[in-house]
């Protein structure tokens, strides 16, 4: 796909991820996931196996929305041409939500989809996440399932 910039609510430049975006794209998600305390140099092997998954070219199937020479966002996109379905996973930077980002990335994947043939797109977000329900409904879609979660408490649990 080429490269595309919205001129939405807040200006940003979408476009296809390119090996050298790696560092870029992994302090992304280092931001992103602060509180969560996970060693840098785990995240940074965690994502480069994410981005080495079979049936998947992150030049292809992952959108970066870049503000300043960083990046703000993604949707990164899971094909699965064989039941004709594109699974679409995006997050946005807290601070900068809410201005057009989200509906750009979902925008550019999905004609992404279109011209692969795509029939189906389905989307994962978390339940509680309001906003994206209310962008995802505006935009056509249709609640499909909630996936079952599975938890294990270690102080109840003989290892």
């Amino acid at each position: 796909m080429t490269d595309l910039t919205t001129t939405n609510k807040f200006p940003c430049h979408i476009r296809n991820y390119r090996p050298d975006d790696f560092e870029s794209y992994v302090h992304f998600h280092d931001e992103a996931i602060k509180q969560v305390l996970v060693p840098s140099r785990t995240l940074a092997l965690t994502i480069a196996m994410q981005l080495n998954r079979p049936h998947y070219d992150p030049t292809q199937d992952l959108f970066l929305a870049i503000v300043d020479g960083k990046v703000v966002a993604y949707l990164d996109v899971s094909r699965e041409t064989e039941i004709g379905r594109m699974v679409f996973d995006c997050m946005v930077c807290p601070d900068k939500r809410r201005k057009g980002i989200a509906t750009a990335l979902l925008n550019h994947a999905l004609h992404y989809a279109s011209e692969t043939g795509i029939q189906i797109v389905h989307v994962n977000i978390a339940r509680d996440n309001i906003a994206a329900i209310g962008l995802l409904e505006k935009l056509g879609f249709t609640f499909v399932r909630r996936f079952i979660e599975f938890g294990l408490t270690f102080a109840d649990t003989p290892l």
